[in-house]
C-alpha cells in the first residue's frame, strides 16, 4: 500500500507534468561558449519530446485565416532548484516518526527553500514579456507563470507551430 507522502508526491508530479506545455531552461544558454568565445550559443534550445501523446490519435483541423491573431493562454512550469529536497520535505511532514511531522511551510517558505529562485522567475517573466506576452497570473511558489498573447506571439517565442487538432468531437490546440 502506498504511503500518503508517496501518493501526495505522485499527485504533485502528475500536476506538474499536466501543466507543462512548455519547459524552459535557465536563460544563461544564450551566453558565449568558453571553448568558442567568438561563437555564441543559439538564443533558444529546442527540447525534444515535448509534444502531447494524444497527437498520435488526433486529426489536424485546418486553422482559420485569423488564427494567428487569436488569443492564447500559456502556463509555463519552472523546475524547482531543489526537487530532491522538496521530496524529502514532503516525506518528513507525513512521517509520524519525523520531528517535522505536520509542520507545514507556507508557499513563500517552500519557494524560498526549494526554488526556483526569484531571479530565475523574474528572468523568465522578462523574457516572455519581451516576446509580446503579458502576465495573467504568477504563483507564490514561483513554479508557474500564466501568460497571454496571440497565437503568433507564442509561435515566435518558442519557435513552434501551434495547430488545431480534433479527437472525437473535441477540438484543441497544441504545438506540433
Amino acid at each position: 500500500m502506498a504511503t500518503p507522502a508517496r501518493v501526495h508526491g505522485a499527485r504533485l508530479w502528475l500536476l506538474f507534468v499536466s501543466f507543462a506545455l512548455v519547459l524552459l531552461t535557465k536563460p544563461s544558454i544564450a551566453s558565449a561558449s568558453a571553448e568558442h568565445p567568438t561563437q555564441a550559443a543559439p538564443a533558444t534550445v529546442r527540447l525534444p519530446g515535448h509534444m502531447l501523446p494524444a497527437l498520435s490519435k488526433a486529426t489536424i483541423v485546418p486553422s482559420s485565416a485569423r488564427a494567428e491573431n487569436e488569443p492564447i493562454t500559456l502556463t509555463l512550469v519552472l523546475k524547482r532548484d531543489d526537487q530532491g529536497g522538496f521530496e524529502r520535505y514532503l516525506h518528513e511532514i507525513y512521517n509520524p516518526k519525523s520531528p517535522s511531522f505536520h509542520r507545514f511551510l507556507t508557499q513563500r517558505q517552500i519557494a524560498d527553500r526549494f526554488g526556483p529562485s526569484r531571479a530565475d522567475y523574474d528572468s523568465v517573466l522578462r523574457w516572455m514579456r519581451s516576446k509580446g506576452l503579458r502576465l495573467e497570473r504568477g504563483s507564490k511558489n514561483r513554479l508557474t507563470l500564466t501568460m497571454r498573447g496571440t497565437r503568433a506571439d507564442a509561435e515566435r517565442a518558442f519557435d513552434v507551430r501551434i495547430a488545431d487538432y480534433r479527437i472525437g468531437g473535441r477540438t484543441f490546440r497544441a504545438n506540433d
